[in-house]
């Protein structure tokens, strides 16, 4: 007897599940799609631990006929194709009839649907067992509710990530949908609570102001390029700007995408005009030719490749040096851990001289990546870059009223029992700091606002550092929002922390203790050498 044999259909819808649905954001980034493609002008999106427990997305599309509903969970079951050349013009989000066979297969899945001037109807299955349709009262549009994510695969369950972190995922794919498509009305529900309301907007620029918020949109300009049928659209940073880790996220005719040539094109358009190793933060919209990628390299659609690699970065270069005039009649100067444009004379690529020393001290430069080298009529000075402008945050977070800045999507922190007592006895000093935050189903934090100078990828971290580390909280954020060691400067930010630093009394030590700078006087520097004079 042979040991091949055929699997049985409970395990091919598994295995099938395996390959789309990852994660519950997998869950929500298919049914978004699918509303999407249905035309809705709202959706509604409704998470219960992490999306684990409950899943719930309702929409006003034009809903699924009764006779469909069936269809709608057998694999390969599609209205969006219908024949093999259908493959090579795919305009859809959706397209394979995977998603919804998939989901259902490992969780407990009711769709309930109507169609304009027609009654509702709804389905349900558990693991991919159908039951017979039902007449149910609906709106017109869909909803599709899963529940028990997994219940049926406890080893894929298992292994999954915290519910925080789980819920970030999903905020991360809403946050592209809601990019994606201005004019749709976005809501996001938490555990019963609304954490995201994005009414419709005329403009990929509002959106982006109501996702990502009007500081990320304000140091960002507007790019655009044509090549043949390619074209490009969207938000980057304007040179001065930009971050070490920034976002960048990237859409292809409509739909997100993961694409390893977008990035390097883009960063490599940036590399003469922005200071290292800052990249440009971008918001980008890519229109092809549907014969020019093929979508079908990942199973869930988040990755293309393209056959011709060589259009995308003439495009990306076209878009970014075309907008040069816009920027290289600027000079920047450093202010709170920002850079702030101001109009001049002189080219980007030229040197820039400094304005009216207010400290008596000249900068010389940068060594080592490390260290701002300094002059006055009494010696020299190394100055730490990092410990100087951690004692410049800290000093600014001590005088601040308001020291925290608003987040448009709060994050949650699940805390033990260790940290909940810690949490208890620095709760005023975290506020206080610029944390905004609130108790949230048990032993859960929302954090709705972070310190002033802190980026948003940090902003976790530090809290948790802040909560249980042996310094003070400021001295904690302080930290965490000051230059790095190895990081290049520009000479205006070298200047500005000069100034900052001497402007301090008793400037001497970080609010670690550690020195900021080391100084050596002309005299000392003379008996070295063997001079005798001054």
């Amino acid at each position: 007897m042979g040991k091949i044999i055929s699997l049985p259909e409970k395990v091919k819808l598994k295995i099938a599940a395996g390959e789309v649905i990852e994660t519950p954001a997998s869950v929500v980034k298919e049914l978004m799609e699918n509303s999407m493609d249905a035309g809705a002008n709202s959706i509604t999106l409704e998470i219960k631990e992490g999306g684990l427990k409950e899943i719930l997305l309702r929409d006003n599309g034009e809903g699924i006929f009764p006779e469909d509903l069936p269809l709608a969970l057998e694999r390969f079951s599609t209205s969006k194709i219908r024949n093999e050349d259908d493959l090579c013009r795919i305009k859809t989000f959706g397209f394979r009839g995977e998603a919804l066979a998939s989901i259902a297969a490992v969780s407990k899945m009711k769709i309930t649907s109507k169609r304009k001037g027609k009654e509702g109807y709804s389905i349900t299955s558990e693991g991919g067992q159908r039951n017979e349709i039902l007449q149910s009262p609906h709106s017109e549009g869909t909803t599709v509710e899963v529940r028990d994510l997994f219940f049926n695969l406890p080893a894929r369950k298992k292994f999954l990530p915290s519910v925080s972190s789980l819920f970030r995922e999903i905020t991360k794919i809403f946050q592209q949908g809601a990019l994606s498509k201005p004019s749709i009305h976005f809501v996001m529900i938490r555990d019963g609570r609304e954490v995201v309301n994005f009414p419709g907007v005329n403009s990929l620029k509002e959106r982006i102001s109501q996702v990502m918020g009007k500081n990320f949109l304000s140091s960002l300009m507007e790019i655009r390029a044509e090549a043949g049928e390619f074209s490009l659209y969207g938000y980057s940073s304007v040179p001065s700007a930009g971050r070490v880790r920034p976002s960048q996220i990237f859409f292809l005719n409509g739909r997100p995408v993961k694409n390893r040539e977008f990035p390097i094109a883009l960063n490599n358009s940036y590399s003469k005009i922005m200071e290292k190793p800052r990249l440009p933060e971008a918001i980008i919209f890519v229109k092809a030719p549907v014969d020019s990628y093929d979508v079908n390299v990942h199973p869930s659609k988040k990755e293309v490749r393209f056959k011709n690699k060589d259009v995308l970065f003439r495009l990306f270069s076209t878009a970014v040096s075309g907008n040069k005039k816009s920027f290289t009649t600027k000079t920047f100067v450093m202010e709170r851990g920002k850079f702030y444009g101001e109009t001049s004379g002189k080219k980007l690529n030229q040197e820039i001289e400094f304005g009216k020393d207010e400290t008596n001290k000249r900068v010389l430069g940068q060594i080592r990546n490390l260290y701002i080298v300094v002059e006055d009529q009494d010696g020299l000075y190394l100055i730490d870059q990092h410990n100087a402008e951690e004692r410049v945050i800290y000093e600014r977070l001590k005088k601040l009223k308001e020291a925290s800045k608003p987040l448009l999507i709060p994050f949650v922190i699940d805390l033990g029992k260790d940290d909940r007592i810690l949490f208890n006895a620095r709760m005023e000093e975290l506020k206080k700091a610029g944390f905004d935050f609130e108790l949230f189903s048990g032993d859960s934090v929302i954090i709705k606002g972070i310190p002033v100078f802190l980026d948003f990828d940090d902003a976790e971290k530090t809290f948790i550092e802040a909560l249980r580390g042996k310094d003070k909280v400021l001295a904690t954020i302080a930290c965490k929002s000051a230059v790095k060691r190895g990081q290049v400067l520009s000479p205006e930010r070298m200047k500005s922390i000069v100034d900052e630093i001497f402007a301090l009394e008793a400037p001497e030590l970080c609010p670690h203790g550690r020195p900021t700078m080391v100084k050596l006087t002309w005299n000392e520097i003379g008996k070295m050498v063997g001079r005798k004079d001054k």
